[in-house]
């Protein structure tokens, strides 16, 4: 096997031949510096082992997915291919875009993704070192310690995973989970002896390891004997020394992996770390990323930084607490009220992971505690709040084991800080038993029978469920209760069976369409609402951004506010991204709801700043909660109608490339009356030349006299009558026709189906009456230049970024969803003449740059001057047909379009 350094080598070598040669063929010189088999590789390039079904791509089952794509897009085109059925089905491990000058990679088993130049290449050599046999931790965390244990306890896990093969999954979790307590009590001071554990694995079991794991069998199950039962007098004095710990960690049976030498000394080597400087607010992340790295990804779980959390947690409840925590200061009568109403509290994360959003959320209301009690010295120092009042529900066996690990060790780092601010010390052992962390599906669970509503029932035993969810709690008192969390995001093409009946149990009385079409996280905040509604709980979540955009603004919402409900606070659109070195960020939003309130304040955060607003849209814009509806007319009412381009179903045999086009005409001069300009949205954004047949009925007898229209309305013929499809075969005897006709001999608008969201403006076209606009592109004919103005403004792009939905992360534009709703007042003809004025003026920008693609002229890092002057010019015409004054912003922009939206179709039933 090659070592690192072997194969930075080979890559660097690699990348200096390439760098002074053309084409592709880096990318087979590049699995050579990995060791891959030469035959394997040359077999891939000659095409023998290339099962890629579109010509241009590589695809090698289990190891490469490659292709080529656009400048400036290579991260979406990445994370197409991630969700392309066609890649997945080979299970490619890495997956390469490249633009000749970048690449951009994903690894598929971690979820790790990078884009780099092709110069750094050498420099990003260790991404792809598991072509070579060299699997990666992925280290989630900056702080040494946590780094240190984590890398400790990956290679514990590994060395185990090899001495025990066929070891039982859960067994594996508990040990692990057991183990992690250990390390962190021996330095803690939760065990009163220092390196109690590590001491006894070195001097009470044998260097080969061959009685280790009988020897940890005997000391778990003393941490289970309470002090002075008879089974703990008669163990060896090495293991008696193990306190009782209690709180069911060291209940039950649970098979001890088999030890070897090497397994044994990695044990030592993580037992002589200072566990005590451990982050507990991440602890299970970290050491779920190591032990099963892969496990939850496909769930779509976040590696949660605490400024994150904190961005949930502030505004549901902290800020309040804060602000009566001040109140109650120096204050004794105060005090003992905010004291008594911090234990009744209980905070419940419903997709909860390892833990860390109720850690976090139990310090920061610990710590307020204690700022209360040191204020008030009459006020006995005792703590009030416990981890009994933090509630979750999680899928994933270990992160349910981490997760209950994590919120006893945190209770034990706040008891010691309680001692040193107001010397008392609070026991950590006995642990309190913590029944409320459940395993099991929170789509299919009752959550009131996990966190009930009023006072709960006796505990019951730890590790199980059923008792649980089959106990009736007494009505004793209502809780104050706050729900949050970050759950699973997973797109509905991604979603099994199994998840999409879930979210339609939720959703399925919605009279809303598309309820199949909703993210899996639309989910909890369904179940979120129902648990809310009607009282005084509070939830948030952090949730992909689909949910406030597009089609899913429909299902989603319209269940929320028929259930009286309204937004309280929302974080807009930002990259919510873990500390993994080459992990992709997923863009989010953060999410408030509560009962709705007469007078109640609500707040909207973007970036640093923070807006007070009086209500807030499900578009996440300061308003009243209107939903954009499908619609099948404009509701402006001066706008064209918008359609579907032309579908040939042909075969091909209708399109012309422009070589062909140039021999049919140069054949046959007459065959040009028979021609037009033939444009999709790939073809227009590209600035690609393609021509097609387009022939009336009544001059079919005059085009049949030429043989090459002749040959190929005999092959679409023959292709159609083959076709499964009924609506093709019929046209099969009218091979002249396209199936679907929108042409019409006007000046048209052309607008691309799908474009990347990091262009300011869609790439639109103003065209003339010999084009024909493709089925992938939408159509405006009978087109005035003050149309073509208003669709290629900011106003209309505003609007376009929340009513239309997304094609993996580019913008997927919609003529119900978006044209036809867009609202615009009649305009007078002066206001239409300078629109149109300003119009021509950016058509005229653009042909001034002959030799750039619309997909050149729109990058946003590569705009000409000139165009951009142009685009300012018509954005401050159309902001001036609805404020004479303009706007600041995007902001401002949509708040101006909803309420006129909203005015021009109240009382009116939309389609």
């Amino acid at each position: 096997m090659l070592t690192p350094l072997q194969i930075e080598q080979a890559v660097a070598e690699a990348w200096e031949t390439w760098k002074h040669a053309d084409g592709d063929s880096l990318i087979f010189d590049f699995l050579l510096a990995y060791g891959l088999p030469k035959s394997s590789v040359s077999r891939l390039k000659s095409g023998a082992l290339n099962v890629a079904a579109r010509p241009g791509e590589l695809l090698w089952k289990k190891k490469l997915f490659y292709k080529r794509a656009e400048p400036g897009l290579l991260m979406s085109a990445v994370d197409s291919c991630r969700r392309d059925p066609e890649v997945l089905k080979y299970a490619p491990r890495f997956i390469i875009v490249c633009d000749g000058g970048s690449w951009a990679a994903a690894d598929m088993k971690t979820g790790e993704a990078l884009e780099f130049p092709l110069k750094e290449l050498p420099r990003h050599y260790d991404f792809f070192l598991p072509w070579a046999g060299l699997e990666k931790t992925v280290i989630t965390l900056e702080n040494p310690a946590d780094v240190r244990a984590a890398e400790k306890m990956g290679k514990i896990f590994d060395s185990l995973k090899k001495d025990n093969p066929g070891l039982d999954s859960h067994a594996m979790n508990v040990f692990m989970a057991r183990l992690l307590f250990c390390f962190f009590a021996e330095d803690s001071g939760i065990f009163e002896e220092e390196r109690l554990f590590t001491d006894f694995i070195e001097r009470a079991t044998a260097s080969d390891g061959s009685d280790l794991r009988e020897q940890l069998e005997r000391a778990f199950a003393v941490m289970n004997l309470p002090p002075g039962s008879p089974e703990r007098a008669a163990v060896p004095i090495s293991a008696a020394r193990f306190p009782y710990v209690n709180g069911g960690l060291f209940q039950g049976a649970h098979a001890v992996p088999r030890f070897s030498s090497r397994s044994r000394k990695a044990l030592i080597d993580a037992g002589n770390l200072d566990w005590s400087d451990i982050n507990t607010d991440i602890f299970g992340n970290m050491f779920q990323a190591c032990v099963a790295p892969d496990k939850r990804s496909c769930l779509g779980e976040h590696y949660t930084s605490v400024p994150n959390i904190m961005k949930v947690l502030r505004p549901l409840f902290l800020e309040e607490l804060e602000n009566a925590a001040r109140q109650a200061r120096g204050h004794e009568a105060r005090a003992r009220k905010f004291i008594e109403r911090l234990s009744n509290i209980r905070f419940f994360d419903p997709a909860c992971g390892s833990g860390n959003f109720l850690i976090v959320a139990f310090k920061e209301v610990r710590r307020l505690e204690m700022e209360v009690l040191e204020s008030v010295p009459a006020l006995l120092p005792m703590p009030s709040v416990s981890i009994n009042q933090f509630y979750g529900i999680e899928i994933d066996d270990f992160a349910h084991e981490i997760a209950m690990l994590s919120l006893w060790l945190a209770e034990h780092q706040m008891n010691q800080e309680f001692f040193e601010r107001l010397g008392k010390r609070v026991p950590t052992l006995p642990l309190r038993p913590n029944d409320h962390i459940v395993l099991g599906n929170a789509l299919r669970l009752d959550w009131e029978t996990v966190c009930p509503k009023t006072a709960p029932a006796q505990a019951a035993p730890l590790w199980t469920v059923e008792p649980l969810l089959q106990r009736a709690a007494p009505d004793v008192r209502e809780p104050e209760i706050y729900i949050f969390g970050n759950p699973p995001y997973l797109g509905s093409k991604m979603q099994s069976v199994a998840q999409k009946e879930e979210v339609k149990n939720i959703y399925g009385n919605s009279n809303s369409e598309n309820i199949s079409n909703l993210d899996y996280v639309c989910g909890w905040i369904g179940l979120g609402a129902e648990f809310i509604a009607g009282s005084p709980y509070q939830c948030a979540f952090v949730t992909t951004n689909s949910i406030t955009q597009g089609e899913q603004v429909g299902p989603v919402w319209d269940l929320i506010f028929k259930k009286n409900i309204e937004i309280s606070f929302a974080y807009t659109s930002f990259k919510w991204t873990n500390n993994a070195k080459y992990q992709a960020g997923v863009t989010c939003v953060i999410i408030g709801l509560r009962r709705k309130h007469v007078n109640s304040k609500s707040f909207i955060y973007n970036e640093n700043k923070v807006k007070e607003v009086d209500k807030i849209s499900p578009y996440l814009i300061p308003g009243s909660p209107v939903i954009v509806r499908r619609t099948k007319k404009p509701v402006t009412k001066k706008f064209p109608p918008m359609v579907f381009g032309s579908m040939p179903r042909d075969g091909g045999h209708l399109i012309l490339t422009e070589e062909e086009y140039h021999e049919v005409v140069n054949k046959e001069q007459e065959s040009i009356s028979f021609i037009k300009r033939f444009s999709g949205s790939q073809e227009f954004i590209r600035g690609t030349i393609r021509y097609c047949f387009w022939i009336a009925p009544e001059q079919i007898s005059q085009a049949r006299k030429i043989f090459e229209i002749r040959k190929r309305l005999d092959l679409v013929s023959k292709e159609r009558k083959e076709s499964k499809a009924p609506s093709t075969r019929a046209y099969a005897d009218r091979p002249y026709l396209f199936v679907q006709r929108a042409y019409k001999p006007t000046d048209s608008i052309i607008i691309p189906a799908v474009s990347s969201e990091r262009r300011e403006y869609i790439p639109m076209g103003y065209l003339d009456k010999d084009t024909v606009i493709s089925n992938s592109a939408f159509a405006v004919y009978d087109a005035e230049p003050w149309v073509f103005g208003i669709l290629t403004s900011r106003m209309h792009m505003a609007w376009v970024r929340v009513t239309c939905g997304r094609l993996e992360t580019r913008l997927r534009y919609s003529a119900t969803l978006c044209y036809n709703t867009f609202p615009l007042r009649e305009l007078t003809e002066g206001e239409k003449a300078r629109v149109t004025e300003a119009a021509l003026g950016v058509l005229d920008a653009r042909e001034a740059h002959p030799e750039k693609t619309p997909a050149e002229l729109y990058d946003p890092d590569r705009m000409p001057e000139n165009l951009r002057k142009a685009h300012d010019r018509l954005d401050a015409e159309v902001d001036r047909l609805y404020r004479v004054k303009g706007f600041k912003d995007d902001g401002e922009r949509l708040e101006c379009l909803f309420e006129l939206y909203r005015e021009m179709t109240q009382g009116q039933q939309t389609e």
